[in-house]
């Protein structure tokens, strides 16, 4: 299955194959989305039973409701606009504002974060609106897209030195160079885990790297970065912390997916020691209390016998496997 996805999910079964591997632990239905995309549209100063259940914390600093709504006006428009995707279709645009209020209703504790954005509206690019949120609740919790989209230091220090360590080691020269012209990991990798990569690469880049993600998980996104600094290792090399940033937070129109992702293929990390290098870190800042998780969340899709059966019978046709 991890083979098949790498190659790229057709476009006629992506948002389907998506869904899938976004799971649905959070148990979301229509009827709840109903409930909560009304509570998100009536008026925020008369609203106050917003969803509180033990999975927020008291200690919250997200924006209000009215900040958020404020702020999701504003970056819908913004959202992919050198393709216009959100710009000129109305009704893809309205689909969006709403998806992003729904969410900042449905978990207050997190409210609207800048980047969701970016991973909404790749989920509205091929699924209904209903089933993009679906998908985007799931993938949001997930344990490092949630932990990224809290905005705590001492919740994304962990990842960020999981992924130190492994540049470190498969990019010394690269990581020595950034040092020196004192640009700091955090400086990309915010960004690229707060829109899964989706601002910063175009969509076409965007949507291989979503393939693998969604079945390979938190240690695919480490081998992706790996995978985009190396393919531009050169260039970075020979550039200043202006040209660093410029060009990690927009990659080149021109990069050929394809090719990023063989130089992704090409980072051997495994899911194991992904996990050892991160739980070392982690147990570095035992101090910290994270929120309680909803009942029966998990950290990451369960790839179970039957999706893998789902995605041999969905997937092997489209790719002309018998």
């Amino acid at each position: 299955m991890k083979a098949l996805c790498s190659r790229g999910i057709p476009d006629a079964v992506r948002g389907q194959a998506w869904l899938m591997l976004a799971g649905n632990s959070l148990h979301i239905t229509p009827a709840l989305y109903e409930i909560f995309q009304s509570r998100s549209s009536s008026n925020p100063s008369t609203t106050t039973d917003t969803y509180t259940p033990d999975a927020v914390s008291t200690e919250s600093k997200s924006l209000s409701r009215e900040d958020s709504i404020a702020l999701i006006q504003h970056d819908v428009p913004r959202t992919f606009a050198k393709y216009s995707l959100f710009s000129l279709d109305t009704r893809l645009t309205e689909s969006l504002e709403r998806v992003l209020r729904t969410y900042a209703c449905y978990r207050p504790d997190v409210g609207y974060v800048q980047g969701m954005s970016y991973v909404a509206g790749m989920c509205l690019l091929y699924l209904d609106e209903y089933s993009a949120f679906q998908a985007f609740a799931n993938i949001l919790g997930r344990r490092i897209n949630f932990d990224f989209y809290r905005l705590k230091p001492e919740l994304m220090s962990p990842y960020v030195e999981t992924f130190n360590y492994f540049f470190s080691r498969h990019l010394p020269g690269l990581r020595h160079h950034m040092i020196e012209e004192g640009v700091a990991s955090e400086v990309f990798l915010l960004d690229w885990n707060l829109s899964l990569f989706a601002k910063a690469a175009p969509v076409p880049v965007a949507t291989r790297l979503w393939d693998s993600y969604m079945v390979e998980g938190e240690v695919f996104v480490v081998r992706a970065a790996l995978g985009i600094l190396q393919m531009f290792e050169f260039k970075l090399q020979s550039s200043t912390m202006e040209g660093i940033i410029k060009l990690l937070s927009h990659l080149p129109d021109n990069t050929d997916p394809d090719k990023l992702m063989g130089y992704i293929s090409g980072v051997s990390i495994s899911e194991q020691t992904y996990q050892r290098v991160r739980d070392s870190f982690t147990e570095k800042d035992t101090h910290i209390k994270r929120p309680p998780r909803i009942e029966g969340e998990k950290e990451e899709s369960d790839c179970n016998d039957s999706l893998q059966n789902f995605f041999v019978h969905l997937l092997c046709p489209s790719f002309g496997i018998t």
